[in-house]
């Protein structure tokens, strides 16, 4: 089941999924978007509570021009909820060709803060692995250098992952929603749950990997474009 709804996380509307077992969201932290550190440690409270054992978190942020540290902050914040601080991703954009340039890129990295609510969850690096060898393996293919060698498995993933990014618009890519979901090795069917919302990307993903997702979006305008999002995905499962 896929529900979108039109409150944001703090509302008294907004019903919070219980049983969490997968969180991918963009996390508001630019000033304008009304980031605080007292709203963000309620927040991050609220979060810890509604997750599953052993469950796993992807807050997907970059660095404001305002203030670079507060990636940093969300990390303290976070960890003192109770949250295990795992790792970060960093992600490099690149744009499927002739779609669109990079100098249209806001910022060319996004930063995936990884954390666990429990020391026994699961992950995945097989699709993750095989998504970023792809492109060597045509360089390989293309390459006249007779010297060219591919990438060690380390070389290859590491943190940094090369995804392609589809859409300004979108907080999350396409790409990035299913390797996120991928990685995280949850079963089918499981919750997954984005409280801050805007991502066409994640409906189209739990619809595709048959996983249960609630989306909060506060923003009419996006709840709307979610909503059309959800009803063109049904009708065509309809069919």
């Amino acid at each position: 089941m896929i529900g979108v709804y039109p409150h944001s996380w703090d509302s008294e509307l907004a019903i919070w999924p219980q049983k969490v077992d997968l969180v991918i969201t963009r996390v508001p932290i630019r000033k304008k978007e009304g980031f605080s550190s007292k709203k963000f440690k309620e927040f991050s409270k609220k979060l810890f509570n509604s997750m599953e054992a052993n469950s796993l978190a992807f807050l997907v942020c970059y660095a404001p021009t305002e203030d670079r540290t507060r990636p940093f902050e969300v990390c303290k914040l976070m960890a003192e909820s109770g949250f295990n601080h795992v790792d970060n991703i960093i992600i490099e954009k690149t744009w499927i060709p002739g779609r669109r340039s990079e100098v249209n890129l806001v910022n060319a990295y996004d930063f995936v803060l990884f954390f666990s609510k429990g020391n026994k969850y699961q992950i995945d690096r097989t699709p993750v692995q095989e998504y970023l060898q792809a492109p060597y393996e045509i360089l390989a293919k293309e390459s006249k250098d007779q010297d060219f060698q591919m990438p060690t498995e380390s070389g290859c993933i590491g943190n940094l992952w090369l995804v392609q990014t589809d859409s300004l618009e979108d907080p999350i890519s396409n790409d990035l929603a299913d390797l996120l979901v991928l990685f995280s090795s949850v079963l089918p069917g499981s919750q997954i749950f984005d409280p801050f919302g805007g991502s066409k990307s994640l409906i189209k993903s739990a619809s595709k990997l048959q996983h249960s997702l609630t989306i909060f979006e506060g923003n009419p305008k996006k709840f709307k474009t979610l909503e059309e999002t959800l009803i063109e995905i049904n009708r065509k499962g309809a069919k």
